[in-house]
């Protein structure tokens, strides 16, 4: 692959994770009322398997991969598993 198709590749991956940042903090700052706790939470599994896909997309195009980490999905609960004040540790 040629090093221009690989920054470019890059860069746009670099703006999906960007996205997926801001629709992550976008998704615990605007809930409000009872289901705030709730709606804070109940989507983190599915932020943290498009971070997998992410993940996967840039590890082929980088020399170094050691910053890279993945999220052991299948050791995951589901979001009614966890309570609002449970510490999770992923």
């Amino acid at each position: 692959m040629q090093r221009v198709e690989k920054k470019q590749q890059l860069k746009t991956l670099l703006s999906n994770t960007n996205a997926l940042l801001g629709a992550m903090r976008n998704s615990t700052s605007t809930v409000s009322g009872e289901a705030a706790n709730v709606g804070r939470y109940s989507s983190f599994k599915m932020f943290m398997r498009k971070y997998n896909d992410l993940v996967s997309q840039a590890a082929p195009l980088l020399l170094n991969t050691t910053v890279l980490d993945l999220f052991k999905l299948d050791e995951i609960k589901g979001s009614g598993s966890y309570y609002a004040l449970t510490p999770i540790s992923l």
